[in-house]
């Protein structure tokens, strides 16, 4: 799962607490990266993203946009999904 970021971002700020109890609970096959869109803008075009925070995950090639509530439960659930 990639998280695409941008520092002070006040809605990243706000996220940022449940991201990280989520890296730290995620099962032990889910890879996660953080992004900063000003620091890898060619990634954040590559990956469609138009605003943060934004968050995919790429299962054999394919991308999927997480739609839901950002809170731990919810990140957890589309990483296994």
């Amino acid at each position: 799962m990639i998280w695409f970021y941008r520092d002070g971002c006040k809605f990243c700020d706000y996220m940022a607490k449940d991201w990280i109890e989520f890296e730290e609970s995620k099962p032990y096959y889910v890879e996660v990266k953080k992004v900063n869109i000003r620091e890898e803008p060619m990634m954040a075009y590559e990956f469609g993203v138009n605003g943060v925070p934004h968050i995919v995950k790429v299962v054999d090639g394919q991308i999927y946009v997480f739609n839901g509530d950002r809170t731990v439960e919810n990140f957890l659930q589309f990483a296994i999904e």
